[in-house]
């Protein structure tokens, strides 16, 4: 699953959500609140549905087939942080969802990159086995680099700009970008949850 970080003004805002009544497959509103639950003391998961279409048709003949569909955005905030995670499939439903937040809400949602020291922070934290770097220097030139040591990886994020790194570890594969987003190749909830939440306290630990 991928996500994306985003910073909130004010998490405590977005407690709110338990208050916007459910809806379920509301042919009125493309984007509403399908579920909203704690996970456990300050974790909190709320899962949005958008309704969107297919549009399938020719060059000649223009569109002549819509196809409506379902998408259900998962979404991960805690009342002692003010860093969120929601689920990335497109940009177009994330600016939605955000959207959406701030007008039931209040709450103004930023886009999240990695810095340098948060970077190193999560990989030391996940402390898996490094598969492969992507990374840029001061010209913009780009490189790429695989199977290295955490002592190669401390040099690499010390000289230059790390776009995009990959994790094995134990059974899953972790992604981490420069863009703010990160992903784990797993449906195992536990490990989901777990994910989440350690992203979300390590990056904030690594700010203060």
């Amino acid at each position: 699953m991928r996500f994306r970080i985003f910073d909130v003004d004010d998490q405590i805002k977005l407690k709110k959500l338990s208050k916007v009544k459910k809806s379920f497959f509301s042919k009125k509103e493309d984007l509403s609140l399908f579920h909203f639950y704690e996970v456990k003391k300050s974790m909190f998961h709320a899962v949005f549905h958008i309704t969107d279409e297919y549009l399938v048709g020719t060059k000649k003949s223009g569109n002549y087939l819509n196809v409506p569909f379902s998408q259900y955005i998962n979404c991960f905030f805690f009342s002692d942080t003010k860093l969120m995670l929601i689920e990335e499939m497109e940009d177009a439903y994330l600016k939605d969802i955000t959207n959406y937040l701030n007008k039931k809400t209040g709450s103004i949602i930023n886009n999240y990159t990695l810095t340098k020291e948060s970077l190193k922070s999560l990989v030391l934290k996940f402390n898996g086995l490094i598969k492969k770097i992507e990374y840029q220097d001061d010209f913009g030139d780009d490189y790429e680099s695989e199977f290295m040591t955490y002592e190669q990886f401390l040099e690499i994020n010390g000289k230059y700009t790390i776009e995009y790194i990959s994790l094995n570890v134990g059974e899953q594969f972790i992604s981490l970008y420069k863009n703010g987003r990160v992903s784990v190749d797993t449906s195992d909830e536990e490990f989901l949850l777990k994910f989440a939440e350690e992203v979300i306290y390590d990056l904030e630990n690594s700010r203060t």
